[in-house]
């Protein structure tokens, strides 16, 4: 799995480009922050931190391979050719079978409401009611910085990781769920998008993670993914 490390000597080289005057080939400051982020999104108290950063792989290898997104066809197929090919995402080994641009629709059509999404799922009423609790955390931080965001997320992650009351497999869908939202935390802060905006940018997004983790993980991961993609074109 891709790994986020930085070492002293790459903080010190990041602390000597934000200070210089000469801003020939160096990283904006925006760019500089988002890479020193990385240090804190990792959360290695959840177990599924992995779908987080199986989100973010998505996106890169997306703009890496394609560019922008086109069509809402043309990005579920692509995106399901880049996850085949994806050592990280075959190996969560969950029985992913694909997903088709009438999931990503219905996503998109019920995402008025956190309601209509979780009552178009079967999951577990344990696991639906920690999810609402989550996107309550985020609509009332949605405004704040990256790192505030952050830890609020993780404070909720603790919360799951230690409620006895739900069995390993739901408190998995909630962890993973909870990762994504974290990592999309971090790669709408390095892409530069309005604080102020950025919660209303990745919410159907996040959706679409909470509709595919009713499957499994992979598919949450891929709908979140494909939904980011189509929404940012």
């Amino acid at each position: 799995m891709k790994k986020i490390i930085i070492l002293p000597a790459l903080l010190f080289s990041f602390t000597f480009f934000s200070c210089s005057t000469d801003d020939t080939n160096m990283p904006s400051q925006e760019e500089t922050n988002y890479n020193q982020k990385s240090i804190t999104v990792r959360n290695v108290n959840n177990d599924k931190d992995f779908a987080g950063d199986l989100y973010t792989q998505m996106l890169d290898d997306y703009k890496k391979t394609y560019g922008a997104g086109t069509t809402l066809d043309a990005i579920v197929s692509n995106v399901n050719i880049l996850v085949q090919n994806n050592t990280d995402f075959t190996g969560i080994n969950d029985n992913y079978t694909g997903i088709s641009s009438t999931d990503v629709t219905w996503v998109i059509n019920n995402s008025g409401s956190a309601t209509n999404i979780l009552s178009g799922t079967v999951l577990p009423e344990n696991v639906k009611l920690k999810i609402t609790s989550l996107l309550s955390t985020l609509d009332a931080v949605c405004t704040s910085d990256y790192a505030s965001v952050n830890t609020a997320i993780k404070n909720f992650e603790t919360g799951v990781i230690n409620d006895n009351t739900l069995t390993a497999t739901e408190r998995g869908k909630v962890l993973a769920v909870a990762s994504i939202a974290r990592y999309m935390n971090y790669e709408a802060s390095g892409s530069g998008i309005d604080r102020s905006r950025w919660w209303q940018d990745r919410r159907t997004g996040l959706y679409g993670a909470v509709k595919g983790v009713e499957q499994n993980i992979s598919t949450a991961i891929v709908l979140s993914s494909v939904i980011t993609i189509s929404e940012d074109k």
